[in-house]
Parts: structure tokens; C-alpha cells; sequence
């Protein structure tokens, strides 16, 4: 009834994104002009209690003094796309659905889920349950993620550093046609770890070996501390990848976790 039930079927349609200086816009390396799902963040949540989510402030503000906070994160973002090593071109490759759909943050986190689930020997009633809130985090979590995008239009890392730090600067990866604020990866990943960490532990070490079949990487197993702790390894990839600034990094996993204790507050028949 929100009318984006086949929103899937033009996932980019007429839209025209506002003009003014610090708003998104085409980005390089290849300047993709169509807006990805502009009206998606206006799709009816799941949980209403997730509703208050749609209004958090974008805390990181545009600015093109050398001072500001944006031109810092600009700065670290541009020094380590122009410096990756080894170990963090692996983790980008990890975390990298253009490279296998299996590394989506949807695909991670249900095959994540369904490897716990048959470690632990979990019942299926429970194991229902858990698939059930993994699933409202992740749809819930897109349309806060996209909502908040497009309220704040807030221009990618590269377009910043072509701006005012780089002219020359080329990113090696592209990032989704999409406004900037707030990291949808990080916040997907922020509110899963709240359901995984309710179920199995908040400081539980675990392996990772939901991406065993895929052919492009050389390590295909990570072990971490904790979930919590897979969420920021996770998120920090788009860092890296010159797509995110810190502040959306860590604003998405803060956002995603209020969104994963509304979930988990819903009380399921048994």
C-alpha cells in the first residue's frame, strides 16, 4: 500500500537531485547519472517503533574549509584509497558484492545465521524466530539507510577530494549512484550484530565461513572477537574503498544497533 511494491522493477526512476553545493552527484570513477531507488526510504517500516529512526540528524556537515571535519575524513579517506596494502585489499575483496553476490551484507548475514544455526544445533521454532528478526533488521534497515541518503544528499567521498583536495584523483572502486550519508553497509551490519550477539553472545569468538565457495579469494575464513566487532570490520571496508567518511561509518553501525534492540523488544509467538 506505501506503492513501492515493484519498486524492484525501476530501481532507477525519474528523479532530479537537488543543486546546491555538498549535495551528491554523479560520482567517479564512472559518473553514473541515474539516482538508485530515490524513494525507497519512503517505504512503510516493518517495525513502527523504527519510525523515530527516519529522523536522525546527519551529524557530518559540509564544509570546504581545511578545518572542518569533512575536509579531515576527506583527507583520510583520499590518504588511504592513494596507500591500501595487501591485508586491507583482501578485506575489500571480502566485503566485496560486485566481486560475489555472496558477499552482500543480505547474503552474509543469512548464511552467517544459517552456520550458527547448525553449529549451535539450534531448534527449528527458534531458528524461525531468529530468521524472522534477521529479516525485519535488514528490510527495515535499507529504508532507514535510504531515507536518511536522500533527507541529507550529502556528496560521496571522492567528489569531495576531486573538490577541493585532488583534481586528478580516480577511486578504484565505484560506489552505488546513492547520496553519501549514512554507510547502509555499516548500519545493516550494526543492527544484524545485535541479533546474532542476543542469540549467541556479546563477546563469543567465532569463524566465518560463509564465503568457502567463492573462487577470488585467497583467504576465505576470518575469525573475530565478537559480532560487534565483524560489524566495524565490515563496515570499515568502506573506508577504504573511498565510498563512505567515518562519521556515516560509525553513525550506520550506532543507528543500526537502536534499530536491532527494536527488533529483538518484539515479542514472537512460540
Amino acid at each position: 500500500a506505501d506503492g513501492l511494491a515493484e519498486a524492484f522493477l525501476d530501481r532507477y526512476p525519474p528523479y532530479s537531485p537537488p543543486q546546491q553545493p555538498g549535495f551528491w552527484r554523479p560520482t567517479p570513477p564512472d559518473y553514473f547519472s541515474k539516482a538508485l531507488l530515490p524513494y525507497w526510504g519512503n517505504a512503510k517500516l516493518a517495525l513502527k517503533a523504527n519510525e523515530t529512526l527516519l529522523n536522525a540528524p546527519a551529524v557530518l556537515e559540509y564544509s570546504e574549509s581545511p578545518n572542518s571535519i569533512i575536509f579531515a575524513e576527506a583527507t583520510e579517506v583520499y590518504n588511504y584509497s592513494r596507500n591500501l596494502n595487501l591485508e586491507q585489499r583482501e578485506q575489500l575483496a571480502y566485503w566485496d558484492s560486485d566481486a560475489d553476490y555472496h558477499a552482500s551484507p543480505f547474503q552474509h548475514n543469512f548464511l552467517l545465521m544459517r552456520q550458527l544455526l547448525s553449529e549451535n544445533n539450534v531448534s527449528l521454532d527458534r531458528a524461525c524466530r531468529l530468521f524472522l528478526r534477521l529479516a525485519i533488521a535488514q528490510f527495515d534497515g535499507n529504508i532507514v539507510a535510504w531515507h536518511l541518503k536522500y533527507k541529507s544528499n550529502l556528496l560521496r567521498p571522492a567528489t569531495y577530494i576531486k573538490l577541493h583536495i585532488d583534481r586528478y584523483f580516480v577511486p578504484e572502486y565505484s560506489a552505488l549512484p546513492v547520496p553519501e550519508y549514512v554507510s547502509e553497509r555499516a548500519l545493516i551490519y550494526g543492527a544484524c550484530s545485535v541479533i546474532f550477539s542476543e542469540e549467541f553472545g556479546y563477546r563469543i569468538p567465532f569463524m566465518d565461513y560463509t564465503q568457502e565457495m567463492r573462487q577470488d579469494l585467497r583467504d576465505k575464513q576470518k575469525s573475530f572477537g565478537s559480532f560487534s566487532e565483524m560489524a566495524h570490520v565490515a563496515a570499515l571496508a568502506d573506508l577504504y574503498n573511498a565510498t563512505q567518511f567515518r562519521t556515516s561509518i560509525e553513525s550506520g553501525i550506532s543507528i543500526g544497533q537502536n534499530l536491532g534492540i527494536q527488533v529483538q523488544k518484539l515479542e514472537l509467538e512460540k
